[in-house]
């Protein structure tokens, strides 16, 4: 069985000056990332592995969770291919997940990760700031083959 946690960072600061990957999360989006957090702790989906797209309001949701809830991730990575990524950015990068990791999150931004959570399961989804859908896959022996199977993931939940 194969579990994406797939989650959209915390509220963001308006740009203002800075450039889109350069804004950091806002008070609210703090708290939004600690009320998650809570919810995860709470069910016990503790991911094993983690990629996360390398834009600072990714990061920081991702720092929160990890110092606060999560226990040892066994698989990081922090990358800029996965910022406003799509499906097959994604997909690539699963190739380089390790097979033993049957729990992944996945940290990034919108519209993809709506786009993402409708492909796999079917189910529309306009995943909100700091929002998570956890999706189950009952086949497929690596990241790459479950993920290619479009239409035949479970949607679990929202958090």
């Amino acid at each position: 069985m194969k579990q994406i946690l797939l989650m959209r960072h915390g509220e963001a600061e308006p740009a203002g000056g800075l450039t889109d990957f350069n804004r950091k999360l806002t008070r609210s989006g703090i708290q939004q990332v600690h009320e998650v957090g809570k919810k995860l702790d709470h069910l016990s989906l503790f991911p094993q592995g983690v990629l996360v797209s390398n834009s600072v309001r990714t990061e920081e949701t991702f720092h929160i969770l990890r110092d606060e809830f999560l226990p040892p991730i066994d698989y990081f990575r922090s990358l800029q291919s996965l910022y406003l990524a799509d499906y097959n950015a994604v997909m690539s990068e699963l190739a380089e997940v390790p097979p033993n990791v049957d729990s992944l999150l996945l940290i990034g931004h919108n519209p993809g990760w709506s786009e993402i959570v409708q492909s796999l399961s079917g189910k529309s989804c306009m995943l909100g700031t700091s929002q998570l859908a956890v999706l189950l896959h009952s086949g497929g022996r690596d990241w790459v083959e479950a993920f290619a199977d479009i239409g035949m993931w479970s949607f679990s939940q929202t958090l």
